[in-house]
Parts: structure tokens; sequence; C-alpha cells
């Protein structure tokens, strides 16, 4: 393949009047500010604005009349009730009269990434000097294998919808934005946004296996940046990187100081729910104060001398003896309904169980800006202060969730011997990813015996499966039942362990079945 490197040259003995200053893979910040620039509107009749209603009714006519004409609202000339109204300072305003009318724009920076994943959308950004008139050709190579490289010509990706290697953008191209207030600043820049990933399936394929296999999870990359002004070759523009044997590199690993750019494989964003703790919600189940009968010493329950059995009321469930445990439908004769204890809540065990989650998620990898957890704060453990399962929802749309784990435990006061362990699939919504997720999260659960029917498709309509919910592999977990002793003890003496075996189920399942 041709020779596209350039090695380093001593600035101070070339007049430069074309330079290439730096090359960098970025992830746009954008926030709305007030432009400078302004929308000029003429009243075509009289009207009354003394009042505040008056100003906001008249302000909703501008604004409706300006958007359903397209002067108003386009990407380049957006504004908002609100900001009419700030400059409805008269009483009246007569036909012919003029206001000026404040503009939203964006303002536009960029951060420098230091590795990404397979699929995110970042941008390829170069900064140049007498350059105006020019493109750049970016290439991403692989710096210490390549195995990505398909025999050695580039790494693809996704440019303006184009499976490519090479990532040609114009100069100044970015700085005719006019929905951008600061566009200017980029007048000397290209910026290209791209997929980091290839279109075509089969080289999809080989990244993926490439990235799961890799000894350290990803692979090295650097820039390999060429300018392109017509008729002239791209060796006669100096390229100003400091480090390393060859000038129109970036991220070069192999120069002093240098990592590479760093592509690792997709993970998903994760949303962990510890169930209730809504704020118009309840605790869920709870251990109850139990009554029961007293084992004497001839293994039979014991009785006054009336012959009446002797029953111990109002236990709790620390106090229950072994044989009580072991036997609840022998032993208990009763129990009081509601939480004696915020301790015993499953408001509280879920609570556990999803840190316990999220702390072993970490630990295998997954990054903790792909990891979304509600009830973050230990005040949120024993309190009814976080959001309605509505705005969890809402959420996990609003951040396009691949995963939504609902932490739950079971409760039964009818019969207090009712046990197991089991998850509820989706009915509606991407059933058959669903139903594969509640298959294997529960793989190494060893806490509380599963249930043979397990996983359960929902039948109940439940909310966390409403068709309103987009995130594709949802699972909703039953971890036990607290209204039974015995496995109340083992749930909540355990909520660390469960939370490991549940992260090894999910970590394994994405590991198999992500894509």
């Amino acid at each position: 393949m041709p020779d596209n490197t350039i090695k380093p040259r001593n600035k101070v003995k070339i007049k430069i009047t074309k330079e290439i200053t730096t090359a960098f893979i970025g992830k746009i910040n954008e926030e709305k500010v007030v432009s400078s620039k302004t929308y000029k509107y003429t009243f075509s009749k009289d009207y009354k604005s003394k009042t505040d209603k008056e100003k906001k009714a008249l302000a909703k006519i501008i604004f409706t009349s300006e958007t359903k004409s397209k002067k108003l609202n386009k990407t380049d000339k957006h504004t908002t009730k609100k900001k009419i109204t700030s400059v409805l300072t008269k009483d009246l305003y007569k036909k012919g009269d003029t206001i000026q009318i404040p503009l939203i724009k964006r303002k536009v920076s960029f951060t420098k990434l230091d590795e990404a994943e397979l699929y995110d959308e970042v941008y390829v950004i170069v900064q140049s000097k007498g350059l105006e008139s020019g493109e750049t050709i970016v290439e991403l190579r692989q710096g210490d294998k390549e195995e990505l490289e398909l025999e050695g010509v580039g790494i693809y990706v996704q440019h303006n919808n184009s499976n490519v290697k090479e990532i040609k953008e114009k100069i100044g191209n970015f700085s005719k934005d006019e929905s951008i207030e600061n566009k200017d600043d980029f007048k000397d820049w290209s910026i290209a946004k791209i997929k980091l990933a290839p279109k075509n399936e089969t080289k999809l394929k080989l990244y993926r296996k490439f990235l799961k296999d890799a000894t350290d999870k990803k692979a090295n990359l650097y820039l390999l940046v060429k300018a392109n002004v017509s008729g002239e070759s791209f060796t006669n523009t100096f390229y100003n990187e400091v480090h390393g044997k060859i000038a129109n590199r970036w991220y070069d690993g192999d120069a002093d100081g240098v990592e590479w750019f760093g592509l690792k494989k997709k993970t998903p964003v994760i949303v962990i729910d510890p169930g209730h703790g809504y704020t118009k919600g309840s605790a869920g189940s709870s251990v109850r104060l139990y009554n029961h009968k007293i084992k004497g010493k001839d293994g039979k329950p014991e009785k006054d001398k009336k012959g009446n059995l002797i029953i111990k009321k109002s236990v709790k469930l620390d106090d229950l003896p072994q044989y009580v445990i072991d036997d609840v439908e022998t032993w208990i004769t009763g129990i009081k309904k509601g939480a004696y204890s915020n301790k015993y809540t499953e408001r509280a065990l879920t609570y556990d169980v999803a840190h316990a989650i999220y702390d072993e998620l970490i630990k295998k990898g997954i990054l903790k800006e792909k990891l979304h957890i509600f009830r973050k704060d230990l005040n949120d453990r024993n309190e009814n202060n976080g959001k309605t399962l509505n705005e969890r929802i809402k959420y996990a749309n609003k951040i396009n969730a691949d995963y939504y784990i609902s932490i739950h435990a079971d409760g039964d006061d009818v019969k207090i011997s009712t046990s197991g362990a089991h998850t509820i699939y989706a009915s509606i919504n991407h059933t058959k990813l669903s139903k594969k997720l509640a298959s294997d999260i529960l793989k190494y659960y060893s806490v509380i015996p599963i249930l043979t029917e397990s996983p359960k498709k929902d039948i109940r309509n439940l909310a966390v499966f409403k068709p309103y919910h987009k995130t594709k592999r949802v699972t909703l977990i039953e971890m036990g039942y607290v209204t039974n002793p015995k496995e109340a003890k083992k749930l909540f003496s355990n909520s660390k362990k469960i939370g490991k075996e549940i992260a090894r189920g999910l970590d394994e399942h994405i590991n198999n079945e992500y894509k």
C-alpha cells in the first residue's frame, strides 16, 4: 500500500503557510444560549399588552403565526414564547411597530476522547491553518496489530451513511451551520461525524469477535491525517505532531508519552430498579410478627393445665426458634400484618440487592456511565422518596436503555409457607428478548430455590412491561418470599451474595446475547 506518512521536519527552517495543528476523536457538547442575533417582527395591527396575561397571549399569537409561516423555529431561527414575552415592554403596540425577538442557538464544544465503544457516534476533528479551501482525509489505523484492518487497508467506519476507511471532510463546513452561535470558532476545522462500526455485516462480526477475544478487550488505534488541497501533494502541509517518528499520526502509542485510542466492545446501557420506594408507593411485602406454638421437651406443642395450646404472640423474625422456621405450617398459628421494622421490608431488601448488583457489574468492567440505578442514596433505603415507576420508565426510554432489571420480593399472607424465586418476562413488547434474559439472569442464583415454572409470562399487565416502555430486554425478578420466615432469613442475610449471583448471570447473558 502507498506510504501515507510524513517524517517530522524542523519547523524553524520551514516557511509554513499550510498546517495541521492537531487532530483528535471527540464527543460534542451543546448548550442552548441566547444568540447575539435577533429576529425582527413587525406588527400587522394594534395589540394591547399592558398586563402579564395580555403579554403572554400576544407572545403566543406571534409565536404561532411566525412558526406556521416557517419564519421562526427553523434550525437557525429558534425561540420560545417566554423569550418573546420578555421583549414585550410596551402597553400598546400599533401597526408597523417592531420588536427584536431573542433567538436561541447552540453553543458547541468538543471533548477529546481516549477511548470509545463499537457503534458509538463520535467526531473526528482536525484543526488547521491556511487550509480554508482544502479538505482532510483521515484514516483509523490499528497500532499494535492488524486484525481489524483486514489486510492493512484501514479500519472501516460509517460516514455520511457510507462504509469508508478514508474519512473525507471539507475544512470549514461545520462553520456554515447557522444554528451554531459560535460557528466561526470552527472555520479552520474539519469536523466529521462518524459511527465506529463498519456497515458491512461480515466486517462487523470480525470486529466484534476481535474485541471480545482481545486480552485487554480493546483495539489500539491511531489517526493518520492528510491534508488535501487541489493540485498539491499532502506533503506540502506541515503536520504539527511533536511526538514520535511520524508527524501526521495522532494517538500514536509508539511515541513517548502518547496513548493509543482504545476501541472497546459495545456494552449495554443498564437500568437497575430496586422495586418500591416510589414517591406514591409502599414498602412492598414485609416480614410479619408471628404467633407460634411452643415446642415441649417431647417435641410436641405445649399446653396449659386446661389443655389449651400455649401461644407466643407477636414474635419478631430474629426471635423465632429454628424449629418454627423449619416447619412454619406446623408451628405458626397466625401473623400480624404490616411491617414492624424498616429493616425487614421489600423496599429495603431490593435496595441492598440492587446496589450489590451495581457494584458487581462495575467489577466486571461495565462502565459507570452505562449503569443507572434508582434510589442511589442510603437515605432512600427506608423512605418513599424515589421516582414513581412511571417516571423511572420514562427515564429508561430517554437514555435508550438496553436492559431494565426490576428487583422484587414476593409475599403471601394466606399461606406463609409459599416459597420460591422466579422471573417474569414481557408478554407484549420484545417478548423473545425479554424471555431469554429472564431465563438466563438467575442461572447462578442459589439462595432460594427457583420455581420450575420460571420464567413466567406477564399475565397481570404489570406496569414495567407496558407498551410505552421501549427497553427491549426487561425482566422482573422475584427473589423469594419475605413472608415465609425461612426464606426471609436467607434473603435478608445474603443480599451481597444475591447481587453477585444475579450480576454473574446478567454478565454472562450480555457476553453471549447482546449485540
